[in-house]
């Protein structure tokens, strides 16, 4: 259809698209990032008191895994609540 205006000599015409902002995904990523390490960092804190108080059950490693999972989550959510009020 020559007549369509989203055709361009025969072929479609995409929009064009708003250039991503590399700074918005890496934020995320970061914040992932930070979840995972501080959930793992935690969990190892929790690990080393079991080792440490030679616990035969890893009580230390799970309030450890989360307490982390928790602060974790705390900050990717004021990061994601952040970045959606600047945009």
């Amino acid at each position: 259809m020559a007549g369509n205006p989203s055709e361009v000599d025969g072929e479609p015409h995409l929009p064009a698209r708003k250039p991503s902002s590399s700074k918005t995904w890496t934020k995320f990523v970061s914040a992932g990032l930070e979840l995972s390490g501080v959930s793992l960092g935690m969990a190892a804190v929790g690990y080393g008191f079991d080792r440490y108080f030679d616990s035969s059950r890893p009580i230390a490693t799970a309030i450890g895994l989360l307490i982390g999972f928790s602060f974790g989550m705390f900050r990717f959510i004021q990061r994601a609540t952040s970045a959606n009020d600047a945009s």
